[in-house]
């Protein structure tokens, strides 16, 4: 089994570049895989975001800023609900509005995506009031922080083999090529089962593009 922890800041346009990247690969892959989106709001990864925009905001716009990010958080987190597909259509949607044609991210734009990606809205407003969407929310935060990714993105990948007991974390804004190699794998059937060719794999992509990450217990 092949499972991926995709690691993004909210509302970022590199982000969603590489969102759709690791899944137009996971449709190619023949294994079960299992896909997470992670929005990432912490007080350093939103100070790494604001880094990165070319105006400098006041403090009453960062203040705004951050309370949109943390909407859309806990917004993906309440149509998470209805379904991991329903959700990353959600993400992917607002994304794609917000960094591409700049509409104001507003309860009307989140109206108008939740029904096309098919969720129900009713059921959103209701699910987005429970004090578990907060819960949720922190929680991810916790996997963020227990595989040491405290403001950088990113996506950790874990090849359930036999002998492949590590993640792989890839850095941020990975390659499509990278990402490849990752996901799909260049090991003939053979070197798959060599726990010294899984190593030496390993290392290599340690060493230019990736780090290893004790697998999760």
């Amino acid at each position: 089994m092949l499972e991926i922890y995709v690691f993004v800041h909210p509302l970022c346009s590199d982000c969603l570049k590489t969102e759709k990247q690791i899944l137009q690969l996971v449709q190619q892959v023949s294994k079960k895989v299992k896909c997470h989106f992670i929005p990432m709001l912490s007080l350093p990864s939103f100070e790494q975001q604001i880094q990165q925009k070319e105006d400098e905001l006041s403090l009453g716009e960062r203040n705004q800023l951050f309370q949109k990010l943390y909407q859309f958080t806990l917004d993906y987190k309440t149509i998470q609900l209805q379904g991991n597909r329903l959700s990353r259509r959600f993400m992917l949607a607002v994304q794609e509005q917000f960094c591409h044609h700049k509409y104001p991210y507003t309860t009307d734009l989140i109206k108008k995506i939740v029904h096309e990606i098919g969720a129900d809205w009713e059921t959103y407003r209701l699910d987005r009031k429970s004090p578990i969407i907060q819960h949720f929310y922190e929680l991810d935060q916790q996997i963020a922080k227990d595989m040491g990714l405290t403001h950088h993105v990113g996506a950790v990948i874990f090849h359930y083999d036999k002998h492949m007991d590590f993640g792989i974390y890839t850095d941020e804004h990975p390659s499509y090529e990278v990402l490849s190699e990752l996901i799909l794998g260049d090991l003939t059937e053979k070197e798959r089962h060599s726990f010294s060719t899984l190593i030496d794999k390993a290392t290599h992509w340690q060493t230019t593009h990736c780090h290893l990450i004790e697998q999760k217990k």
